[in-house]
């Protein structure tokens, strides 16, 4: 059975958003953005937060309030330097996100440090935030691993998630399956899904626990209702082999499918290999085709010979995918002239994924003469068939072209149409 490790482990990198703290400084409600300028009010900020009955602390909040950033750092820098945590937390979060100051995550660092050493809750979500965003923005060391650590340890989650997965698989640092589970089930309890379905890998595989195929599948399906395509493949495998739970073909299919639809090579090639086994149905042409391409990708026997026989059948969409293979000479030899045979023979009998790559080839002049009436011709027929990309493609080439020749262009696509169904385009 194939797992699916997921997050930055696998892929060199999570990308993180980046998670929206104002409302912890300064007061505010949901939604509330920070002043622009140093006299712009703050919309909803009007009501101070309680600083303690500090005279000081309040003269800085109606500062703020008010929009006067100026105001606020004057009054609030003194009191940091004193030793406030309030204060610190604050200056902090102004060099953070650049507030009268210069944004400078080194210092917003040191001031959130300070107010955390005082155990001023507010700051360690800050501190941990901006020592994950530090590290994510650079290559794996010691360093990054030190700010993450510190991140998880001060309870950011996606923190908890990506160090969880690099202990996973020892990537950037000795592997410690043990320590990943503890970071990995911080995090998937608290809902991440990339940890949810890392998790499930580890109960999977019995790395760093027991394992537990019934807890795998529970955790791989907890992360693919989320929406995590990784997980959707791994989930529908364990429903296939019906490992930890019950067989369940169906649902597997349906689980395959929708991470198909997300662009998931590995249920694309499992779906394309059911396909060479007669055991599913495929919505349409294409979509066999494109599974059976990425079969053929997978090194599935008999991939490329299927897709060679319903293309000397007629299947158009078969011969769109084998132009591709053999242009990239995946799963079979490079060839570009037989894949721009191939292209122009599908192109020809209407299939839009060719007409749309051929365009683009006439637009740039790979392999062919550059002709933008063509690629037009072709964007335009695609297009109308529903085709997304090609709706892009006709308009960036429509920018290359004079009327004259857009109006040639969509007279041809017209009597394309025209021949080919009566129908106009």
């Amino acid at each position: 059975m194939k797992h699916y490790l997921i997050g930055a482990a696998a892929g060199g990198g999570l990308v993180i958003a980046g998670v929206v703290m104002g409302a912890l400084l300064f007061g505010g409600g949901p939604g509330q953005q920070p002043p622009q300028t140093d006299s712009e009010p703050v919309a909803g900020s009007e009501q101070p937060l309680d600083s303690g009955r500090d005279p000081a602390m309040a003269e800085a909040e109606t500062a703020y309030a008010a929009g006067d950033l100026a105001g606020a750092y004057e009054a609030l820098l003194p009191l940091a330097e004193s030793g406030h945590p309030l204060a610190q937390q604050r200056i902090g979060y102004m060099y953070k996100e650049g507030l009268h100051v210069e944004a400078d995550p080194a210092e917003a660092i040191s001031w959130l440090e300070r107010a955390v050493e005082q155990g001023n809750e507010g700051a360690g979500a800050l501190l941990a935030e901006l020592l994950r965003e530090r590290s994510i923005s650079q290559p794996v060391s010691g360093a990054v691993i030190e700010d993450l650590s510190r991140a998880a340890e001060l309870g950011d989650v996606e923190a908890q998630a990506v160090l969880g997965s690099y202990y996973l698989a020892g990537h950037g640092v000795a592997a410690d399956p043990e320590r990943a589970v503890e970071l990995l089930r911080d995090a998937a309890e608290a809902g991440d899904m990339r940890a949810q379905s890392n998790l499930g890998y580890a109960y999977a595989t019995g790395t760093g626990v027991a394992a537990d195929q019934a807890e795998a599948r529970r955790w791989y399906g907890v992360a693919a209702e989320a929406g995590l395509v990784r997980a959707q493949t791994a989930y529908a495998l364990m429903l296939e082999e019906g490992r930890g739970g019950a067989e369940d073909f169906a649902e597997a299919m349906r689980w395959y499918l929708n991470a198909a639809e997300g662009g998931h090579r590995p249920a694309m090639a499992r779906l394309g290999r059911l396909i060479l086994e007669e055991r599913m149905q495929p919505p349409n042409a294409l979509r066999a085709a494109e599974f059976v391409r990425a079969a053929a990708e997978d090194g599935a026997d008999g991939a490329v010979d299927w897709l060679r026989a319903r293309q000397s059948e007629g299947v158009a969409e078969a011969g769109t995918q084998l132009a591709m293979m053999y242009q990239a000479g995946a799963g079979v030899s490079e060839d570009p002239e037989r894949a721009l045979a191939l292209l122009e023979e599908s192109a020809a009998a209407g299939e839009p994924v060719a007409q749309y790559h051929l365009s683009r080839r006439y637009a740039s002049g790979d392999g062919v003469d550059q002709d933008y009436v063509e690629a037009h011709k072709l964007a335009n027929l695609a297009a109308a068939q529903g085709l997304e990309p090609a709706v892009e493609a006709r308009r960036l080439v429509a920018q290359l072209m004079t009327e004259d020749q857009i109006a040639e262009a969509q007279a041809a696509a017209a009597a394309w149409r025209e021949t080919h169904d009566g129908a106009a385009p």
